[in-house]
């Protein structure tokens, strides 16, 4: 979720930051925050609104204004290279600051329109021919990790040469570093962090959100255009690494480190969790 600052400017209009991208609205500036901040613009009469892609979260945290958009995560005022629709976006989420108080939660109405050149559906051509059976132990889940990156890894390293940069963070290790840690949940024992200084929940959470970003940067390089409800579609539905995370909530889920529960519940997102099987 952002939280969008908006002030009152000069007649000439001027200009709102979201990332590198810059909007400009006659009459209102914006700026985009995180969420925690706007109570204290409030306080000093400075109205706030926000666009939040998750409702629940929104409807949790009460902003004083917000707006709901049905877009991917990471899109919150929809598709790239639309400037008009992501325009239409941000006027509703400006268009809030009618509201004197708050809280007020709307829904934006539309989907985010479709590229008109995508005319089939994409799919990965690497197969990973994944079985529902459930892995048993480190050796068995650290085993398919590395296969599945193995696979993927020369579509990892052609997708940072083309855009020159990754979100995967040097943080985690090696790749096979972090297959190791992961599967090291699965011992029978609980392993000590392998991170000086941060828990073993954080340790893990790092790794995982780097594999996925690894997947999903890797198979976005490969032939076709997927959107990123398709790549998301492939990554939960056809590879081993997200039926790893599937047993991995489960293992989290089980413990009694509040943590860990935690980092269970985050795992896996609401709309592709799965019946707990420890």
């Amino acid at each position: 979720m952002f939280a969008l600052v908006s002030l009152q400017s000069s007649e000439a209009g001027c200009t709102l930051s979201c990332s590198a991208c810059f909007w400009s609205f006659s009459g209102h500036a914006g700026l985009f925050l995180p969420t925690n901040f706007p109570e204290e613009p409030e306080k000093q009469g400075i109205a706030t609104t926000a666009i939040t892609l998750i409702r629940l979260h929104a409807e949790k945290i009460a902003p004083p204004r917000a707006l709901w958009v049905p877009f991917d995560l990471g899109r919150p005022c929809g598709a790239p290279n639309d400037p008009t629709f992501q325009r239409r976006v941000l006027r509703q989420a400006l268009s809030l600051l009618e509201h004197d108080e708050g809280p007020v939660l709307e829904d934006f109405p539309d989907d985010e329109p479709q590229a008109a050149a995508v005319q089939e559906l994409w799919s990965c051509p690497i197969s990973f021919a994944r079985s529902e059976e459930t892995l048993t132990g480190a050796a068995a889940v650290e085993r398919a990790l590395s296969d599945e990156i193995s696979a993927m890894k020369p579509w990892y390293e052609r997708a940072v040469v083309a855009r020159s940069r990754t979100t995967v963070s040097d943080a985690s290790g090696s790749f096979e570093d972090i297959a190791a840690c992961i599967a090291s949940m699965f011992n029978d024992e609980l392993p000590d962090s392998p991170d000086l200084g941060r828990s073993l929940a954080d340790a893990v959470r790092l790794r995982a959100e780097d594999l996925k970003a690894f997947m999903l940067e890797s198979a976005s390089a490969q032939p076709g255009n997927p959107t990123p409800g398709e790549l998301n579609d492939w990554f939960w539905n056809e590879t081993k690494t997200a039926q790893i995370f599937h047993q991995l909530r489960s293992v989290c889920m089980a413990q009694g480190q509040p943590e860990l529960k935690t980092l269970g519940f985050l795992l896996v997102p609401l709309s592709r969790q799965q019946p707990l099987t420890v």
